[in-house]
């Protein structure tokens, strides 16, 4: 996204006629266009890896008291065998 930013910095320049070549402008244009989608595809990429990852560490939560029951009913199955 910073290279969108600072496309769209030279684009602005343009619209305004500090710059005044056209071809510069539209190549300026072009890049802030493509650095804008790049980003957003980026971003929603990261968004779904997000989401993804919780999914992960939602599934290990649930599946945690259910080892620790276990372990609960062997420690109480050992503790009342002994004298």
């Amino acid at each position: 996204m910073a290279i969108y930013f600072g496309a769209d910095h030279f684009v602005w320049a343009f619209q305004i006629g500090l710059i005044t070549d056209k071809k510069a402008g539209e190549r300026w244009q072009k890049i802030s266009l493509y650095s804008w989608a790049l980003g957003s595809v980026c971003t929603v990429w990261a968004e779904a890896l997000a989401v993804a990852s919780m999914r992960v560490v939602r599934k290990e939560v649930r599946a945690r008291p259910a080892a620790l029951r276990c372990a609960a009913a062997a420690a109480r199955r050992v503790g009342s065998e002994a004298p």
